[in-house]
């Protein structure tokens, strides 16, 4: 799992929030071991969500704005991702962002923009063959408009080519600001039928209710960190 933006500060304020000044250590705290890392990318003191998962994913210091770049000098080393479908065992990529924002990216994609998402939503199912997808972005799967890295102009969810469930976007409009109500749709692989799904319930401003019924605070981990 992997909190995009997440650094001490945050594990202190959820601590805090949960139990208080005087409270237990959050479950993460009480892990055998921790593990703490300089986040600098290749090119740069501040890293963004590109660099960073990247090197999570393979293991390398990456330039920001490119999730594991294509042609990488040298080349990348393969992801964490790519090691387990290797070994034999079904992968998926889970994000509260949209599926194809740069960190899950860095997993099952390589691409030299980050805004390359529809290029990213093609590499998922025709070259890292993802088994399963879930989080937002449904638009970069069924784009009628080409991106800047030419993916798009398929829709691999008419297809039947993309399994998962998908909502609109990272749940907030990108032109209004307004939280996404749509319902995601459930979608599997070509020869099963496409059915609507559950709301996926995640990105939702109305997925917290207190007992009077009024909306509740958003829920935590549905901002995208990016420099």
């Amino acid at each position: 799992m992997v909190g995009d933006g997440m650094g001490f500060s945050f594990v202190t304020a959820a601590r805090l929030a949960k139990g208080g000044v005087d409270g237990p250590p959050l479950a993460l705290e009480t892990l055998e071991r921790f593990g703490y890392q300089r986040t600098y990318s290749a090119n740069g003191v501040i890293a963004d969500s590109a660099a960073t998962a990247s090197a999570w994913a393979c293991g390398a210091k990456f330039q920001n704005g490119a999730p594991v770049p294509p042609r990488r000098r040298p080349p990348a080393p393969p992801s964490l991702l790519d090691l387990a479908r290797e070994s034999g065992r079904a992968v998926g990529l889970v994000a509260t962002s949209t599926i194809t924002h740069a960190t899950p990216a860095a997993f099952g994609a390589s691409v030299p923009d980050r805004a390359c998402e529809a290029e990213i939503a093609r590499q998922y199912l025709v070259d890292s063959k993802v088994d399963l997808l879930l989080g937002g972005g449904l638009a970069h799967f069924r784009s009628a408009t080409k991106d800047p890295c030419g993916g798009g102009g398929a829709d691999y969810v008419r297809a039947g080519e993309a399994r998962g469930l998908f909502g609109r976007d990272h749940g907030r409009g990108a032109e209004s600001g307004r939280r996404d109500r749509e319902a995601p749709r459930a979608l599997r692989r070509r020869g099963d039928d496409a059915r609507p799904g559950p709301p996926l319930g995640l990105d939702r401003a109305d997925a917290r209710r207190d007992d009077r019924g009024r909306p509740g605070p958003a829920r935590a981990g549905t901002n995208r960190a990016s420099s």
